[in-house]
C-alpha cells in the first residue's frame, strides 16, 4: 500500500523579532478546547487577534494562578491576555465568560442523511471524523502549485497538514513541517 504526505501550504516563516524586543500584549478572546494541568496549558479555538493573529486553534502556556488552569473546561469561553516577547508567549489574566457546549457523539447514533446529491457527505459541525468515516472531496492545492483531489488518493494512505504561510508565533509550523520530512523520509525507505 502506497502512503503520500500531502502538505496543503506552505511552512511557516518565524517572525521577525529581535531579542531585546519588549513584550507585546493583546486580547485574546476564544473557546478553551483541552486543558493540560500538567503541563500548565490549554488549547484555544480564538478568534482573530487584532493587530496580531488570524482565528485559528492552537495550544497556549498559561502563567496564571495554578487554581485558574485547574478550573478550566473545555467548553469554556474565555478573556485573557496574550503576551508575546521574542519566541515566547503564554496566557494570564483568564476570565470565563460563559460555557459553549460541544455536543459528544452519541455510540450507535444514526448519521443525518445527505441533503446534497446521492452518495455526498453532509459534514457534521463539531464533530471529527473517526475510523471508517468517509471524508468528503475537497481541492487544495498543493506545494508546487498543482491542483489536487482528495479522491485523487483513494486506496492509499494519506496524511495532510495544513500549515501557515506566516506564524507570528512560530512554533506549531516548522514542527509539524519536521514532523512530515521524517515520515516522508521513512516511507521512502519502504
Amino acid at each position: 500500500m502506497a502512503a503520500v504526505a500531502v502538505i496543503a501550504a506552505g511552512a511557516c516563516r518565524k517572525a521577525e523579532t529581535p531579542a531585546a524586543a519588549p513584550a507585546q500584549t493583546y486580547a485574546l478572546r476564544g473557546v478553551v478546547r483541552e486543558v493540560d494541568v500538567a503541563r500548565s496549558e490549554a488549547t484555544i479555538a480564538h478568534e482573530d487577534i487584532a493587530n496580531f493573529m488570524s482565528a485559528m486553534t492552537m495550544v497556549f502556556p498559561i502563567k496564571d494562578d495554578a487554581q485558574v488552569v485547574a478550573m478550566l473546561r473545555p467548553g469554556d469561553r474565555i478573556e485573557a491576555t496574550l503576551h508575546v516577547e521574542g519566541r515566547d508567549f503564554w496566557l494570564d489574566k483568564i476570565v470565563t465568560k460563559g460555557y459553549e457546549p460541544t455536543p459528544a457523539p452519541v455510540a450507535g447514533a444514526a448519521k443525518p442523511e445527505p441533503t446534497a446529491a446521492p452518495g455526498a457527505v453532509t459534514p457534521v459541525p463539531n464533530r471529527g471524523a473517526h475510523v471508517g468515516d468517509a471524508i468528503p472531496d475537497f481541492t487544495l492545492t498543493d506545494q508546487t502549485g498543482k491542483t489536487v483531489h482528495l479522491s485523487d488518493f483513494r486506496g492509499d494512505v494519506v496524511a495532510v497538514s495544513f500549515l501557515y504561510t506566516q506564524c507570528p508565533i512560530a512554533t506549531a509550523c516548522p514542527m509539524t513541517t519536521a514532523k512530515f520530512s521524517k515520515i516522508d523520509a521513512e516511507l521512502a525507505k519502504k
